[in-house]
């Protein structure tokens, strides 16, 4: 089966827009791996801050790794 990241990106904003902590992680993940998204760490970064401010210990986890 194939990944379809562009999809998967639409879903997670639309559960980050309702406040989904996990979802803005996972754009984060999107960004700093750059799947099906230009590669872009700053925005990572962004991402990952906000979902480690809503809670989210992996988004936290993954500042500590990358940067």
């Amino acid at each position: 089966m194939k990944k379809d990241y562009a999809r998967a990106k639409s879903y997670y904003e639309q559960a980050a827009a309702q406040g989904d902590p996990n979802a803005v992680h996972n754009l984060g993940v999107l960004y700093v791996q750059g799947l099906g998204v230009k590669l872009d760490y700053a925005r990572a970064k962004s991402y990952y801050e906000q979902a480690a401010a809503q809670g989210d210990k992996d988004a936290a986890e993954a500042l500590r790794e990358y940067f």
